[in-house]
């Protein structure tokens, strides 16, 4: 194999980030999807608003798992040759994988693919299907003490509809034909509008309590939410001149529902609270800081400093971390939660958490001794 740049591919459940390791940002983010063009011809990279061709994901919108292996076979073909412009053969390539994966799965992308560095910390990723904290020793997942949470990102912007739509009740949204939610729910042009809305404007409370007082009207602290935050309402208009509102409450209860999901309850039917899992793992963590605790939990018979270099190198990754106070309310909860150990808590917190897992990979892709046994 010629030394060439190693490629990183991370398949997120919603978003695929790809590109090579010695970018410091992937050089491709496209939806880990196909679809069919209007000649019928399949690719990748289609926006996904555009109603006329609607993506066919290959991953597993409930736990990120493949569950379309044709698919991603084309994808990967679409991605290297007409996407990145290279030839796989001659390249090291990295793949990232969901926790909890079949081995059955792996097995089949190594066979559709033809083919450490020393860390104690925990990893704790909020993507679009599901929460993960994976604590790691010297540089391997400790596999027993992988927990998860069945809420992230979809679960928000499922919750954020839910709560335009009973507000609404047909007012602001005018569809003679169909109730709000429902038009909501199906149009996509309407869903992407809502999903960047949730991304920008959203934001976590950095503790229970500010979020209790922030309902009763209180003045919140301003240096710790997002800018505008404390507009009363703000007004998005569609393409096809359908307008509809985003209220300062709803900017904060959105992600609280990592820490509080029976909030979802009161407007929806919802299924985040009943544990279940197509993986066939039991789930039985009903909020983020149970999750991260009970993880650490588990893993506590390592040694026993590891609970503490656990607690003080925890590193967050995926879109929602984005969400400005994600870090701060995350810590806070951990504090409460393991007092008198507050001083060992650290929460590392980067600008493009997002691409966390690419730029992991593509540090391990740089390192010779990856291409040499790639």
């Amino acid at each position: 194999m010629s030394q060439l740049n190693t490629i990183v591919v991370d398949c997120g459940s919603f978003i695929t980030k790809a590109g090579f390791s010695e970018d410091e940002q992937p050089t491709l983010l496209t939806p880990s999807a196909t679809f069919k063009d209007e000649t019928q011809a399949i690719d990748i990279g289609k926006s996904m608003i555009d109603e006329s061709c609607p993506p066919k994901y290959f991953v597993d919108q409930n736990d990120g798992h493949m569950k379309d292996f044709d698919s991603l076979n084309i994808f990967y073909e679409k991605l290297f040759y007409n996407k990145l412009h290279i030839e796989p053969n001659e390249h090291a390539v990295l793949l990232s994988e969901a926790p909890f994966i079949p081995k059955s799965q792996r097995e089949r992308i190594l066979q559709i693919m033809n083919f450490k560095f020393i860390f104690n910390g925990l990893s704790v990723s909020c993507g679009h299907s599901r929460t993960y904290s994976a604590p790691v020793y010297e540089g391997h997942a400790l596999p027993h003490a992988i927990k998860y949470l069945n809420i992230a990102g979809h679960d928000m912007t499922e919750y954020l509809i839910a709560l335009i739509s009973k507000r609404s009740n047909g007012g602001t949204i005018q569809q003679p034909q169909q109730q709000p939610n429902e038009w909501l729910s199906s149009n996509l042009v309407a869903r992407d509008v809502i999903q960047k809305m949730k991304e920008q404007e959203c934001y976590m409370l950095s503790t229970p309590n500010q979020y209790e007082r922030a309902l009763k009207g209180n003045s919140i602290d301003v240096n710790s939410v997002s800018e505008n935050s404390t507009t009363n309402e703000t007004l998005y208009e569609l393409p096809d001149g359908h307008v509809f509102s985003l209220t300062r409450e709803e900017r904060f209860q959105i992600p609280e529902i990592l820490y509080q999901p029976q909030l979802v309850n009161l407007v929806m039917n919802s299924s985040v609270l009943e544990g279940s899992s197509s993986s066939g793992r039991s789930c039985s963590i009903n909020t983020l800081e149970e999750m991260v605790i009970q993880s650490t939990r588990a893993c506590g018979f390592v040694d026993q400093y590891f609970a503490f270099q656990v607690f003080n190198d925890i590193v967050v990754e995926g879109g929602c971390t984005r969400m400005k106070g994600f870090a701060l309310r995350l810590r806070a909860s951990i504090v409460e939660a393991l007092l008198p150990l507050d001083r060992f808590v650290t929460i590392h917190h980067g600008n493009s958490t997002q691409c966390n897992v690419w730029q992991g990979g593509l540090i391990l892709g740089s390192l010779s001794i990856f291409t040499s046994i790639a």
